[in-house]
């Protein structure tokens, strides 16, 4: 996508189009919409649609690129190879940290990708991922003199005492099982960023 914009033959957009287009999560489209700033329209069956032009307009206002973030906002990059869960991560995050902006990437590969060309505020990193483990990936993040700094919590719905060991070698702050209990996440969440 060049410049934000969105490129495609279709007219209207979903939340999650345009999630998508801007690497954020659906949260942030809504609340972009119920501010005014992104114009949308409502379905007869009550679902929130974007029209291109709409999203084009908003795009060039917003005169973004991915590297670019809102003085006092926070960018949150969730590793996960299950999208479900990433989502609902983020929905718990935003339940505590209003107009965070979220990146996705559902491998370590690929969130080695983002971590370098957008620098996160936090990463909360999946042990158990397809090609590249989560330690692997945050070992990689924290030898990286650049992305370092990148406080990293890992997340597993699973693992043996040898996995955490090593996630923890491995540099990240803590470990959060899943089913997330807020009462950890969030005190986590404050943790890194104050260790930022």
């Amino acid at each position: 996508m060049s410049d934000s914009k969105v490129k495609s033959k279709q007219k209207w957009f979903t939340p999650a189009d345009v999630a998508a287009q801007f690497h954020v999560s659906p949260i942030t489209v809504r609340n972009w919409a119920n501010s005014g700033k992104l114009k949308s329209t409502v379905t007869p069956g009550g679902h929130r649609r974007f029209s291109a032009q709409s999203v084009d307009e908003f795009a060039l206002t917003r005169n973004t690129t991915l590297e670019e973030k809102t003085s006092g906002t926070l960018t949150i990059l969730i590793v996960d190879d299950d999208a479900e869960v990433a989502e609902l991560l983020a929905e718990l995050i935003n339940l505590h940290i209003e107009n965070a902006v979220y990146l996705f990437a559902a491998d370590g590969f690929e969130a080695g990708f983002l971590t370098n060309n957008h620098k996160p505020d936090i990463i909360f990193m999946d042990i158990h991922m397809p090609g590249m483990s989560g330690s692997t990936a945050c070992k990689l993040i924290k030898q990286n003199s650049a992305t370092k700094h990148i406080p990293v919590i890992g997340i597993t719905g699973y693992a043996s005492s040898a996995e955490t060991d090593n996630m923890m070698s491995a540099g990240t702050l803590c470990i959060l099982k899943k089913p997330f209990d807020l009462k950890q996440l969030y005190p986590a969440i404050d943790n890194a960023t104050r260790s930022n």
